[in-house]
C-alpha cells in the first residue's frame, strides 16, 4: 500500500467526525429555534429558517451515509493490509498512525522511550518503500 492509500482511512474518518459535529450543531440550532405559528400569511421575502436548516440536515445526513460507506470500505482494506505485516513493531506503528489516526509524536509516545517521532516515521516510510 502507498502512503496515500494508508492515509485515506484517516482522512475519511476526520471528514465523518467533522460532518457529525456539524450535523449535531444544525440539529441543536433547529431544536432551539422557535417559530411563531399564526394564521396570518407570511410577508414576501420572509425566510423559513427551520425549513432551510432541515434541508441542510437531510443533505448532510445523506452525505454522511455515503462517507460512512467509503470509510467502511477503506477500513476493510486497511485491516486486510495490516494483517500482512509480520513485524510487531511496524504493525503497531501502522495501527496507531493509520488506523487510530494518531499523530507521529503521539505514536512515538505510545511506543515508548526507545522511540521518537523521527524514528517511528522512518520505520514506517522504510517499510512502505521496501514493498
Amino acid at each position: 500500500m502507498t502512503l496515500k492509500e494508508l492515509s485515506e482511512y484517516g482522512n475519511l474518518l476526520k471528514k465523518v467526525e467533522r460532518g457529525e459535529r456539524l450535523l449535531e450543531s444544525l440539529c441543536d440550532t433547529v431544536e432551539s429555534s422557535t417559530q411563531t405559528l399564526s394564521r396570518a400569511p407570511r410577508k414576501p421575502g420572509t425566510a423559513d429558517k427551520v425549513g432551510d436548516l432541515t434541508i441542510e440536515i437531510l443533505d448532510l445526513t445523506e452525505r454522511l451515509r455515503h462517507l460512512r460507506g467509503e470509510l467502511h470500505r477503506e477500513e476493510k482494506k486497511l485491516s486486510n493490509y495490516l494483517t500482512t505485516i509480520d513485524d510487531d513493531i511496524i504493525y503497531t506503528i501502522f495501527r496507531l498512525r493509520f488506523y487510530r489516526g494518531y499523530t507521529w509524536p503521539r505514536t512515538a509516545e505510545v511506543m515508548g522511550y526507545d522511540y521518537d517521532e523521527e524514528k517511528v516515521r522512518k520505520l514506517a516510510y522504510r517499510f512502505i518503500d521496501g514493498q
